[in-house]
């Protein structure tokens, strides 16, 4: 829920009001202002717990002021303990816990709070800035240090009217073309940092100390006696954690794809309530390849859910234009389409919706997991290794092609394991020719996550292959890709996501499981997310669990074949672009996509950077 805006320094009540336009969508149901000598911060509700005017923020109880956006899931058995302890609450809802929690744990309290969350406090007595982020990334926060204050916010696009100048990062945009994503701290702003997951901020005396309160490569794993007793824990755990993210006081959801995932959630939230309402989204005339609802509608009849399929409508030109709105940095991930669509069409009925992120990222669900593996195997043979070498120097695979796919992964043979999952994670092989230099502006103490894990051969020193790689998915591609598509486009549409998925004793059941039970030692159609697919098979129909991974797509292939052609030959023409891209790279690279090499992933980034930058006034 929500979106806020707080200054360590010197601010006014114009300057949080401005701050404020940019996060109304986060929060359509009232807003709030607190300003004290040097310290102000303001907020957006989207109200869900406690929704009455008690719950409102800026909040302030003993000498603490706070804004917050998430949801405190264990936030009733809290409320209970400290009413044993005999304080009273002035609401009903989550938020109040926060201070209380505060004065009890001080700098632990994170560790104490089950959710997703982004805070600031402000602790008037010892003139103490606390912030944090929930363990996994689901809800953002921002810094920047600038004219001797702090500043932090929900958006980038919020803290950016803060700021006496702005600069784009000429190094985020390249990583954002090669990889489709800016990775934490950085941002597409110089001197604007994003908070990474799992990270608390202390700031006394204008010294900043920041630290990593949540590390899920240092999870304890559970113990397993066989996969029987691993397959019970997770049903147990995921039954548990869906009932919690149940905490509302508006109408919730479930975003159905019909896929393994999502169908469990479902499932787990008619056990524990007795009713689900769940949503699926149509594209209209799409190829059926980017339909899902049928698979979605047999899902709801088989365990007795109120479903709807919406229907939606996407022009290519338009999607652009709604993306470019409702991002606050751009991203290349094609799921941000969809996403934004089902959201804005749920939000009709609800104002909560679960989905299931994080399922193939706990439990090995993609072909890259097992391809590690493999790489580690097949990488030790000589003539194998030579195979890679020329095949990399040829790179003439279409990738979006299975056969494309299988070239991927040999030409990867030839590298180390490290790069060969980062290349397969990206959109191109080589970062992208810059028509500038690159910056180099080290964060204010920000933790580098995957820095601090050792990257990929410290995951590899510590854990076998598949564990590694599913890690390493935990801390790059769900905190700074899938999580920051699901905020960013269902808040925008004033909707809160929850992710059962994304809970520290799933992570814990899912790092104690042998590799076996979550992939096949070969390639087939049971070789990934066997674990969640033997649960499955108890819960749902056989055709969830038996039929391919499809997907949450929007139709980018066929637009870059067809409607977004023109678009796609005139981005080497840019000025928005040529300001930070080589335009000779640029034409090259759409060239080599036209003569069948596939570049969509790359091009359909471009496009919304492209986009982005125009909407945003960076013509």
């Amino acid at each position: 829920m929500c979106g806020f805006i707080a200054v360590l320094g010197k601010t006014s009540r114009k300057e949080l009001a401005r701050a404020l336009v940019p996060l109304a969508p986060r929060g359509p149901d009232d807003e709030g202002i607190h300003l004290e000598p040097g310290f102000g911060c303001a907020h957006r509700r989207l109200a869900i717990v406690g929704p009455d005017a008690r719950g409102a923020q800026p909040f302030v109880r003993d000498d603490v002021v706070v804004v917050f956006n998430g949801c405190i899931y264990n936030y009733p058995a809290l409320r209970r303990d400290f009413a044993r302890q005999g304080m009273a609450f002035a609401s009903r809802t989550d938020t109040e816990i926060l201070p209380l929690a505060w004065r009890r744990w001080g700098e632990e309290m994170p560790r104490h709070l089950e959710g997703m969350f982004a805070f600031v406090l402000w602790d008037r007595r010892t003139k103490t800035l606390f912030a944090a982020t929930d363990a996994f990334g689901e809800k953002p926060l921002y810094l920047a240090r600038e004219g001797g204050r702090w500043l932090f916010a929900s958006l980038l696009t919020a803290i950016a009217p803060l700021l006496s100048s702005r600069t784009l990062s000429p190094a985020a945009i390249a990583e954002l073309v090669q990889t489709m994503r800016i990775r934490a701290p950085r941002t597409i702003l110089q001197g604007v940092w994003r908070v990474p997951p799992g990270v608390a901020i202390a700031i006394q005396h204008d010294e900043l100390r920041a630290w990593r309160w949540f590390r899920a490569e240092e999870a304890r794993p559970r113990a397993f006696a066989d996969v029987q007793q691993a397959e019970e824990a997770t049903a147990q755990a995921l039954d548990a954690s869906v009932a919690a993210r149940t905490l509302a006081d508006r109408p919730l959801g479930v975003f159905l794809s019909g896929g393994v995932d999502s169908s469990l959630v479902a499932d787990a939230l008619m056990r524990t309530t007795g009713r689900a309402h769940t949503f699926s989204v149509r594209f209209a005339d799409a190829p059926p390849g980017y339909d899902e609802s049928a698979h979605a509608a047999k899902v709801a009849r088989a365990i007795g859910a109120e479903h709807e399929i919406l229907e939606v409508r996407a022009e290519a030109a338009s999607a652009l234009h709604a993306l470019a709105e409702g991002l606050d940095q751009p991203i290349g991930n094609s799921t941000a389409l969809p996403m934004l669509l089902l959201a804005q069409a749920a939000r009709r009925h609800v104002v909560v919706a679960m989905h299931g992120v994080g399922g193939d990222e706990l439990f090995g669900g993609y072909p890259r997991h097992l391809g590690l593996l493999w790489h580690r195997r097949l990488g030790r043979i000589p003539p194998l290794r030579a195979l890679g070498r020329m095949l990399a120097r040829k790179e003439a695979a279409v990738a979006a092609s299975r056969w494309g796919r299988v070239q991927r992964f040999f030409a990867a043979l030839a590298l180390p394991p490290e790069d060969a999952y980062a290349r397969w994670l990206a959109a191109l092989p080589a970062p992208p020719a810059l028509s500038v230099p690159p910056e180099n502006a080290p964060s204010p103490g920000l933790p580098d996550v995957l820095a601090e894990a050792g990257g990929m051969p410290g995951l590899l020193m510590r854990f076998p292959p598949v564990h590694a790689a599913m890690l390493y998915d935990v801390l790059v591609y769900l905190a700074d890709d899938l999580l920051v598509v699901a905020d960013r486009t269902t808040m925008h549409a004033g909707l809160e996501l929850r992710a059962p998925f994304l809970h520290p004793e799933l992570l814990a059941i899912a790092l104690g499981c042998r590799a076996s039970w979550h992939v096949a030692t070969r390639p087939g159609p049971w070789a990934l997310k066997r674990l969640l697919k033997r649960l499955a098979r108890k819960r749902l129909p056989r055709e969830v669990w038996a039929r391919p991974k499809q997907g949450f797509m929007a139709p980018v292939a066929r637009w870059l074949r067809r409607e977004l052609v023109p678009e796609a030959r005139a981005l080497a023409a840019s000025p928005r672009l040529s300001r930070f891209l080589d335009a000779r790279w640029i034409a090259r690279l759409v060239a080599e996509h036209e003569a069948g090499r596939d570049r969509s992933d790359a091009i359909w980034t471009l496009l919304v950077l492209d986009r982005w930058l125009e909407v945003r006034g960076w013509a």
